[in-house]
């Protein structure tokens, strides 16, 4: 019902992961690949730019895309407070005050940021189940769910390995028994290696692009542009208000530092 109100709020970014979904899908990959954004929403977006290439269909596809990811937040949402909360009305509450947040994210942001929050919950959801230490598998999806969420921002990275790191160390002290302080280092070991492995070759892709060991591009890009060393983004001041600083316009005009 709201959609056709929305329907032509796009922002620049937006239009950066619609584009890289695009390349994807005429496999055009070298290009594709870049440090700056995380791939995963525009592989999300490469089935629906298969069937049609107009710039009004893939806007619309964004945000049925955005609306599809908010449904299964809800789910994580859920999913993660069942591990907590045995009051379903109570649950269905807060779920139903989520409503707005999502439909937000859905039909004003095409970003990653609600993909995370959906990755992020069913991590934690597997993380705090109280059975984590009983099934290898709850180790193998915390490293899967933690590789999806680095794709979907390079923040997650980090993240996660200490966010995983100080958990499990937790959940070892906290059993007394031998047997079950086993099963918490096996889970350990395994999430760790199938993070590392599957974030491995996105970081050997976009490493090999740079020519440099590198997890994403966008902190060192984000800190030269807002960062106490600059004045600002360059194209906004340049002309308009005040010149930029000298070191500012350097890194500017100087092509491989801003190479996305």
């Amino acid at each position: 019902m709201l959609f056709k109100y929305y329907q032509y709020i796009i922002t620049s970014d937006s239009i950066s992961y619609i584009s890289i979904a695009q390349k994807y899908a005429i496999g055009d990959v070298s290009n594709a690949i870049n440090g700056y954004w995380g791939p995963l929403i525009s592989w999300l977006l490469i089935p629906f730019s298969l069937f049609g290439s107009t710039k009004m269909y893939l806007v619309h596809s964004a945000k049925i895309l955005n609306l599809i990811i908010g449904f299964f937040t809800l789910i994580g949402v859920k999913f993660l407070f069942s591990k907590f909360l045995s009051d379903e009305k109570l649950t269905n509450i807060i779920l139903f005050a989520l409503i707005p947040s999502v439909l937000y994210f859905a039909f004003y942001k095409f970003t990653p940021d609600l993909l995370i929050v959906c990755i992020l919950l069913f991590y934690l959801g597997v993380l705090f189940d109280p059975k984590y230490s009983f099934r290898l598998q709850n180790g193998f999806a915390c490293g899967v769910l933690g590789a999806l969420a680095y794709f979907s921002k390079s923040y997650a990275f980090v993240f996660f390995i200490c966010h995983f790191i100080i958990f499990n160390i937790f959940f070892y002290f906290h059993e007394i028994d031998n047997e079950k302080r086993n099963k918490v280092k096996k889970n350990f070991i395994l999430g760790l290696t199938v993070f590392l492995a599957l974030s491995g070759i996105w970081i050997g892709l976009i490493s090999d692009k740079y020519d440099k060991i590198t997890i994403g591009t966008s902190g060192t890009y984000n800190q030269a542009v807002l960062g106490p060393e600059s004045e600002g983004h360059p194209p906004l001041y340049q002309g308009l208000f005040e010149p930029p600083n000298k070191s500012a316009i350097s890194a500017w005009e100087d092509p491989s530092y801003f190479k996305i």
